[in-house]
């Protein structure tokens, strides 16, 4: 039988999943005070998943910790989960609220990576401005510039290289962001790293 705390997250967490095309803040200020319990750590990573923004601030208002990741969802943020989406407002809230912009997965992805292989441009530069560390790499060796890159994600690469990402930095396979752009055919990211100074090796000859 489960206890009252677990039936009151429980119950919460039911008023979330049944609320989420609500409108009105009072609606969900009355959900929250009703519960009998704090909101479930998934809750606000949904929330942002999902776009509600009014959601999420209702639930950081309420004192939800930003950096909870979910663990069912390979410990995925609520930061990641937002820029994979391209929430742009929603990942400013959960700045200012605190978030660690370089959190990782369990995979080591952060949501400069998210951002960058989903092509929010706009959201790479949002990151990168609030000091998001341009070159991290995920547990495959890959930084956000080799992610970009093997999308095809043009905008998103220009930015990261503005903003000193590591240019010929490589993965566990050894493979550049140049490289990547070759082998999946983007010519417009290979001419623009190529001038920005990326080097491209074919076989034993440095280019």
């Amino acid at each position: 039988m489960a206890s009252g705390a677990d039936a009151a997250d429980h119950s919460l967490w039911d008023l979330i999943k049944s609320s989420f095309n609500a409108v009105d803040s009072g609606l969900w200020g009355a959900c929250l005070q009703h519960s009998g319990g704090p909101p479930p750590p998934e809750a606000l990573y949904y929330a942002c998943l999902l776009g509600s923004s009014l959601v999420a601030r209702i639930l950081l208002d309420y004192g939800v910790n930003p950096n909870v990741n979910n663990q069912s969802e390979r410990r995925r943020s609520a930061l990641q989960a937002a820029s994979e989406k391209g929430h742009t407002d929603i990942v400013q809230v959960l700045i200012q609220c605190g978030h660690d912009i370089d959190a990782d997965d369990y995979d080591g992805v952060t949501a400069l990576h998210a951002a960058s292989a989903s092509g929010h441009f706009e959201l790479v530069q949002m990151l990168l401005e609030y000091g998001a560390e341009p070159s991290k790499r995920d547990h495959l060796g890959e930084t956000a510039l080799i992610a970009a890159s093997i999308k095809g994600n043009t905008e998103a690469v220009q930015r990261l290289v503005s903003h000193g990402a590591d240019i010929n930095a490589t993965d566990k396979q050894g493979r550049t962001a140049i490289r990547v752009a070759v082998e999946r055919g983007f010519p417009d990211i290979v001419q623009y790293l190529h001038a920005a100074g990326a080097k491209l090796v074919i076989g034993r000859i440095s280019t």
